[in-house]
C-alpha cells in the first residue's frame, strides 16, 4: 500500500496559517487541488486515501490530523515529528541571520548558554538563554530565608534549632510541639501545623502576600503556609508548589453520583482499565481503576539535606540544570532542575484524549479561537487557540515580582 499522505487543506505555502488570522474560507486560487463548496478536496493523484479526507478551510477545522510517527524520518517535508504525531513545521521556509534561529517559526538570537556554570551568579540558563533569578539556593536568601521556585522567602525558622524550648519548626513557623495529626487532639479540636486549635479557624483573606503575616504567602484571596510536603499540612490537605492546598473531593456512593464513563468504586469515582494506557497521563491503573500516579517518599526539607549541586524541590533532591542535554537518561529540563519524564506527562497526546471541542496542541487541550470573546475568563486567544497569558511552571515564567504558585503567577 502507498503510504498514506494526509494533506494540508489550505494554501500550499502557509498551510492554514492564512485561515487562523482572519477565519477566510477556501478559493479556487488558494487550494492546492480542487476547491469545491468553500473546502480544499485532494484528488488522489498518485496518493492513497483513506476515505474522503476533507477539511473545511475555517478558524476551527484547519488543523489537518497527521499519521503517527516516530521522528522526523516518517514525516513528509515541511512536517516534523512532535509527540508522535507528525505536524506542521513552524520553520519550515523560514531564513534567518547567521546569529540567529527558528524557534516556532520564529527568529530569535541563538542560544547564549548550555548550562548554569555560563551564565553569572543568581541566573540560570533556561532554553538557552541567561535568566535572572534572586536565588538559586537557600544560602542566598539570608540566615532565615528558603529560596521557593528561585525566589526568597523569609521564614521564622528553618530547624527546631531556631524556634523557642517546647516548639518545633513546621513549615517554616515556630509552634508547639502539640500534635501530628487529628488523633492528637482533644474532641472539637483541629491539628493544625502541629498546634491544636478549637473548631475551624477561618483563613486570613488578602489581595497579595504582602497583606499576609510573616511565613504566610496569598493564595486564592486566603493566606496559606508554606509547606515541604504533604505531612505540614492539615488532614484533608495536599503539599502543592510549597502551599497546602485542598485535596479535591472524589466520594460517592453510587455510580450514578459520578461523571461519565467513571464509576463508583470503593467509595470514589474513578475509570476503569484493564492497563495504564486505558488511564489519564497523570494516573495509572491499578486494580482495573485509574488512580493517581504515587509521589516518591520525601527526601529532603531543605537545599542543606541534598547533595552539593542539588536543591530541595518538592521533598526531593533536584539536579541543577541548563537544557535537556546536562540531565540523565529519561529526564528533561524544567525551570532549571532535572525531572523525569512520567513526573509531569502530558494533558494529552492525540484530540481524542480532550474533552470535546478541544483539541490537543503541544501536549495540552486547547480551545480553537478567533478573538478573546471566545475564550473562558481569564484566558486570551493566541494563534488560534485560548491560553491563560498567567499560566506557569516556575518563577521565571512570572512578571511583576510574582511568584509561580499551584501553577498560576500570583
Amino acid at each position: 500500500m502507498t503510504k498514506v499522505r494526509w494533506m494540508l487543506g489550505c494554501s500550499v505555502v502557509l498551510g492554514c496559517a492564512l485561515a487562523l488570522a482572519g477565519c477566510p474560507l477556501c478559493f479556487d486560487d488558494e487550494c492546492q487541488y480542487d476547491c469545491y463548496d468553500d473546502s480544499c478536496y485532494d484528488d488522489c493523484y498518485d496518493y492513497y486515501c483513506d476515505g474522503n479526507l476533507c477539511y473545511e478551510c475555517d478558524c476551527y477545522s484547519c488543523w489537518t490530523v497527521y499519521p503517527s510517527c516516530e521522528g522526523d524520518f516518517n514525516c513528509w517535508p515541511g512536517e516534523v515529528c512532535r509527540n508522535n504525531t507528525c505536524t506542521y513545521d513552524l520553520c519550515y521556509g523560514v531564513y534567518c541571520y547567521d546569529n540567529e534561529q527558528c524557534i516556532d517559526g520564529i527568529c530569535v538570537p541563538q542560544a547564549i548558554c548550555h548550562s548554569n556554570a555560563d551564565c553569572g551568579e543568581r541566573a540560570i540558563c533556561v532554553d538557552g538563554a541567561c535568566v535572572g533569578v534572586q536565588c538559586t539556593s537557600d544560602a542566598d536568601c539570608g540566615p532565615l530565608g528558603l529560596c521557593v521556585n528561585n525566589a526568597c522567602l523569609t521564614v521564622q525558622c528553618k530547624a527546631d534549632a531556631d524556634c523557642a524550648a517546647g516548639e518545633t519548626c513546621r513549615g517554616g513557623s515556630c509552634v508547639p510541639a502539640g500534635c501530628a495529626s487529628q488523633a492528637d487532639c482533644a474532641e472539637g479540636e483541629t491539628c493544625d501545623h502541629g498546634v491544636c486549635k478549637p473548631g475551624d479557624q477561618p483563613p486570613l483573606t488578602c489581595a497579595s502576600s504582602a497583606d499576609c503575616p510573616a511565613n504566610l504567602v496569598c493564595l486564592d484571596a486566603n493566606c496559606v503556609k508554606l509547606c515541604a510536603m504533604n505531612s505540614d499540612c492539615p488532614d484533608g490537605f495536599l503539599c502543592q508548589d510549597h502551599v497546602c492546598v485542598e485535596e479535591p473531593e472524589n466520594t460517592c456512593q453510587a455510580s450514578a453520583e459520578c461523571p461519565v464513563p467513571q464509576v463508583c468504586l470503593d467509595g470514589h469515582c474513578a475509570l476503569l482499565c484493564r492497563g495504564d494506557i486505558d488511564c489519564p497521563p497523570a494516573q495509572i491503573c491499578q486494580d482495573f481503576a485509574c488512580v493517581d500516579r504515587p509521589r516518591p517518599d520525601p527526601q529532603c526539607l531543605r537545599d542543606a539535606d541534598c547533595p552539593e549541586g542539588q536543591l530541595c524541590v518538592d521533598a526531593l533532591c533536584r539536579v541543577l540544570c541548563g537544557s535537556d542535554d546536562t540531565c540523565g537518561p529519561g529526564q528533561f529540563c524544567d525551570c532549571g532542575i532535572c525531572k523525569d519524564t512520567t513526573e509531569i506527562p502530558p494533558e494529552c497526546r492525540v484530540t481524542s484524549d480532550c474533552p470535546a471541542p478541544e483539541q490537543c496542541v503541544d501536549g495540552q487541550c486547547r480551545l480553537a479561537c478567533c478573538d478573546d470573546s471566545e475564550c473562558p475568563e481569564g484566558e486570551v486567544c493566541q494563534n488560534g487557540f485560548c491560553f491563560d497569558p498567567l499560566a506557569c511552571a516556575c518563577d521565571a515564567d512570572c512578571e511583576n515580582g510574582l511568584h509561580c504558585l499551584t501553577g498560576r503567577c500570583r
